[in-house]
Parts: C-alpha cells; structure tokens; sequence
C-alpha cells in the first residue's frame, strides 16, 4: 500500500495564489521524502493559520509525520 496526500489551503488565511501554492509544494515535497516510512495511510492536512516562511511549514510537516511514525 501507499501512502496519499488530501490538502486544504484555505484562500482566507493565504490571499495569493501565489502564496497558497508554495504551501501545497512544499508540503508535497515533504510528504514525498516521508512516504516510504507513512505508507499505508492517508492524509489530509489542513492549513489552520497562515505560516510565517518555509522553514515553518517544513518544520510543522516533519514534526506531523515524525509523530505519526512514531505510532
């Protein structure tokens, strides 16, 4: 089995397509390196509050899939 990605980047919180799109990639791209670890689930990550830069969304992404790992 693999492991699938659902995303929500809501337009309130990132006004910008722009801006909405580096999330999704850089989720995606962290999502990619962890896939073999978390295989055999599904994720859907939501976009709670808008991040500050990318070493925030990369940081709060690894910390998810580290936790999830873990269990």
């Amino acid at each position: 089995m693999y492991a699938r990605l659902g995303m929500v980047v809501p337009k309130r919180l990132l006004g910008r397509a722009v801006d909405r799109n580096r999330v999704k990639r850089l989720v995606r791209e962290r999502f990619r390196i962890a896939q073999a670890a978390i295989a055999g689930h599904d994720w859907l990550i939501r976009l709670v509050k808008a991040p500050v830069g990318r070493a925030e969304v990369s940081a709060d992404v690894d910390v998810l899939f580290r936790e999830a790992n873990a269990d």
